[in-house]
């Protein structure tokens, strides 16, 4: 395919996932007229104002009508309509005069505001800013630094050496603290912060503060690159400092932006993706091609891109993806039934209703051909290329290590789930810690989930066996081995009892029993019946365990981690390996030796 070819299906793929899912469009400009506002001085009989911009609101108005969207215009001038900011996340596309002040024309912070409560929402927005300004670029900088963020610290490197030299200029009498902070602009922040990769470079990072330079060099000579490194992280952190008190940077940490190559100018933050323009140089009529200019710029990955088409597809045939999947009574009364009864109903019935849903989206014809355009489109340029350019830190995907991460991660997800629940559960790995890493053991709870139900009472008097030892639940447990060789675990894992699980930062191959042995049981007791203890999100439960120590059984407790939680169906296939081990029919039978 040619390089013409590839663009014209990458558009048409953007214009699926992000142009034709528009339905309604929010135009403000303090020179629009609101329709309340109209309709009240029509009621009053005040007379009707015309300004130089009524043509382009008629010209947008007529874009909005040819596109099939919805639309409502508003000057915003929240002080005769504060309801605007609740009804910002009601748009699928917001149309934005970046000087909203009347009063004061070359005054951005109204938009700024409009921009930053927007992003606090959780309903991915498109937004288009336009504006008189020259520099669309300033324009994205001071966007920039109202939606961004930052991190308590942007390196995780000590600053003492700079730190003492700043006390000792101050003592002097000398410090040219604050010449080097009026120096910083906030298109040094928006370059820094939105590069982090510059931040380990100490040569390029420094040449970005030249006056920082000059200052230092006038009155105290040269200092080593990783003093002034040192130096430029506290003089960033203090910049920040002060935006943040004038209640700059109150979004993300992580906003990206348009490149310096790029011919649109763009922002991207978690919750909106901002095209800029020039209100001169683009009519209304071109609004839509601008904005898918710039989204083809962005450059989002095809798993974004098939996302956002199956929430499209889910918000136009939602209906009767419903009806379809709640047709039958019978499935649908045992649903029911197994919500109500069941510890974990809830997991179970959005389980079963997401896995219809997922039934009826993949038969959906759009969807199939949104899919098949996709694949296309890759198959033409090559995976491992469309993979690099998606993903440039993960490099060659054919390169052993990346084949054994990639192999990881997908069986991580497709094996684990979050840690659920606020007692133990079947499917819950414990820890049992050490302060020395290498020496923590792992045991997978693998009990029926019905004997695990604090005080429950059944049929086969569970509650009286277990009386005498209450509040202690007995637990049984099988031992997880971590591997080291890796990449033999992991061709072994459809034959073998091998999980891989997320722990920490970190994904951990785990083997349930060592090659032609048995998987190692053992039998442990969780207090005040397995409820767990919550501690900033971490979740623990007293663990007590008997073991031979010095020829003496002893018992030891600890307050242990739940550090992953595997699927119900791969848990229930451990202990029927588990069962499989403990029965043992020999009796007098002889073997051969």
């Amino acid at each position: 395919m040619s390089e013409v070819e590839e663009d014209l299906r990458y558009k048409e793929l953007i214009n699926k996932a992000y142009i034709e899912p528009i339905k309604s469009v929010l135009a403000i400009d303090d020179q629009y007229q609101s329709l309340d506002t109209v309709l009240s001085n029509m009621l009053s009989d005040s007379p009707q104002t015309v300004n130089a911009e009524l043509q382009r609101q008629i010209e947008t108005l007529s874009m909005v009508r040819e596109n099939n969207w919805l639309a409502d215009m508003h000057n915003g001038q929240t002080d005769t309509d504060s309801a605007i900011f609740d009804r910002l996340h009601q748009c699928d596309l917001l149309l934005l005069d970046y000087h909203l002040d009347e009063n004061n024309p070359d005054d951005p912070e109204k938009a700024l505001r409009i921009l930053s409560k927007l992003n606090k929402n959780h309903h991915f927005n498109l937004v288009i800013v336009y504006t008189d300004a020259d520099n669309l670029k300033n324009v994205r900088t001071g966007i920039f630094c109202k939606l961004s963020s930052s991190s308590s610290k942007l390196f995780n490197q000590s600053t003492q050496e700079a730190e003492r030299l700043l006390e000792e200029w101050d003592d002097a009498g000398e410090s040219y603290q604050d010449d080097m902070l009026l120096s910083i602009t906030r298109g040094d922040l928006e370059f820094v912060l939105s590069n982090p990769s510059i931040l380990k470079d100490v040569v390029e990072f420094t040449a970005i503060f030249t006056p920082i330079d000059l200052i230092l060099n006038a009155g105290h000579g040269t200092l080593s690159d990783n003093v002034k490194q040192q130096l430029y992280i506290i003089l960033l952190e203090l910049k920040i400092k002060e935006l943040k008190e004038s209640e700059d940077f109150t979004g993300d940490f992580t906003v990206k932006i348009s490149g310096n190559d790029s011919n649109s100018i763009w922002l991207k933050t978690e919750k909106l993706f901002i095209a800029v323009i020039s209100k001169t140089a683009v009519t209304p009529n071109e609004l839509p091609d601008a904005l898918q200019r710039a989204l083809q710029d962005w450059r989002p990955t095809n798993n974004r891109l098939l996302l956002s088409k199956i929430k499209s597809e889910l918000d136009d045939n939602g209906q009767t993806f419903e009806n379809e999947i709640l047709s039958c009574e019978y499935t649908n009364a045992g649903w029911l039934k197994q919500f109500h009864e069941e510890s974990n109903g809830m997991d179970i019935t959005v389980s079963r209703l997401m896995e219809g849903l997922s039934n009826v989206l993949c038969s959906s014809s759009e969807l199939i051909y949104f899919s098949d355009l996709m694949k296309q489109r890759i198959e033409s340029i090559g995976l491992p290329n469309e993979i690099k350019e998606e993903s440039p830190s993960i490099g060659d995907i054919n390169e052993s290590g990346n084949k054994i991460e990639l192999c990881k991660a997908l069986n991580t997800y497709i094996g684990t789930r979050n840690v659920e629940g606020n007692h133990l559960m079947t499917g819950h790995v414990i820890e049992w810690g050490d302060v020395d890493p290498g020496k923590r053991e792992y045991f997978l709870c693998l009990t029926p989930a019905c004997e695990l139900v604090p005080g429950r009472v059944n049929s086969n008097n569970y509650k009286g066996c277990k009386s005498d030892l209450d509040p202690y639940l007995p637990v049984k447990t099988i031992r997880l081995i971590k591997q080291e060789n890796e990449s033999k675990t992991l061709k072994d894992i459809n034959k073998k009892p091998i999980v891989v699980l997320k722990i920490d930062d970190g994904m951990v191959c785990f083997k349930a029993a060592e090659d032609g042995k048995s998987v190692f049981h053992e039998q442990i007791f969780a207090n005040f019946q397995g409820k767990f203890e919550s501690v900033f999100d971490i979740k623990t439960v007293e663990i007590h365990r008997t073991f031979l120590k010095d020829i003496t059984l002893t018992t030891e407790k600890r307050q242990c981690r739940i550090v992953a939680h595997l699927r119900y169906e791969y848990a229930l296939s451990l202990l029927q390996r588990l069962g499989q081990d403990l029965t043992k029919i020999g009796l007098d039978y002889v073997t051969i030796r």
